[in-house]
């Protein structure tokens, strides 16, 4: 059999089944396959050897470099592939973020801000270039109910609070979801937050409960002027069921406030009446 041209491979010894290299001196390889070998160190696997163009003692060398270099480039694209998946699915989580109307951050362990979005920068007052590396115990937080973020670090769960906060734009009532982001070992990686601003809604809740107490203390009021009058008087419905008679009716009427309560304007017979 004749071999085809080639260099002097830069090692002896066993290559190929049959050949030891010991008697017939150093052994030459074919151009093809040094051509592959090359190739594949310098990184580009998808060289290949045609094994028609080889001695037939190179061709099982042949083909395990073949295969080599296939699985090599196989490994390559599925990395490539991967990366590229990653960076859409980073690409789409950037792009929920930054256009979500709801103001959202994302803060490392140590409680630093990583990425803020619009809605964040509008209601804080504060520009993203700016919030950036900030810590959120540069923010005053006045009054806290709920599991703070402390408990997402802790459990590496979901929690919920709610925050008054006070920043450059104001102070705000805020509902805060924090939702723990985990690397592959599973540690805390990020904290994702997301703010409600319910400011506006526990101003009127407080508006609601202050006119609450002002009309029960305008009714405190209006039983006292009753009750305390020296004059007799009764307090109706529409329906002209007596709801209540002050101390100097009862008198008057000589019926007791649990009897006159149980009846009406109309148990009572009118002999005259004028105007």
């Amino acid at each position: 059999m004749n071999d085809k041209p080639g260099r002097k491979a830069l090692f002896t010894g066993p290559v190929v089944p049959g050949r030891t290299g010991q008697n017939e001196g150093p052994v030459v390889l074919p151009v093809a396959i040094e051509a592959a070998l090359r190739s594949g160190i310098s990184g580009d696997d998808s060289a290949r050897i045609d094994l028609a163009d080889i001695p037939e003692d190179f061709r099982p060398l042949a083909t395990s470099i073949n295969a080599l270099l296939a699985k090599n480039e196989e490994e390559k694209l599925d990395l490539q592939n991967r990366i590229e998946a990653a960076g859409a699915l980073q690409r789409r989580t950037d792009t929920i973020i930054q256009e979500n109307p709801m103001p959202i951050l994302v803060v490392d362990p140590e409680f630093r801000i990583t990425v803020t979005n619009a809605a964040y920068a509008k209601m804080s007052g504060i520009p993203e270039s700016q919030a950036l590396g900030r810590s959120l115990s540069d923010f005053k937080v006045t009054s806290q109910t709920g599991s703070g973020l402390r408990y997402v670090i802790q459990e590496k769960k979901r929690a919920y609070a709610e925050v008054v906060v006070e920043l450059p734009a104001g102070t705000y009532t805020l509902e805060q979801y924090g939702i723990p982001l985990l690397d592959k070992d599973g540690a805390i990686e990020s904290i994702l937050i997301v703010y409600n601003d319910v400011t506006r809604q526990r101003e009127g809740e407080e508006e609601i409960q202050t006119q609450m107490g002002d009309i029960a203390e305008l009714q405190r009021q209006s039983d006292a002027i009753i009750q305390k009058n020296p004059m007799p008087m009764l307090v109706a419905d529409t329906a002209m069921k007596i709801l209540t008679a002050n101390e100097a009716y009862l008198r008057l009427a000589g019926i007791d406030q649990s009897r006159i309560t149980a009846m009406t304007l109309r148990d009572f017979k009118v002999l005259d009446q004028k105007g």
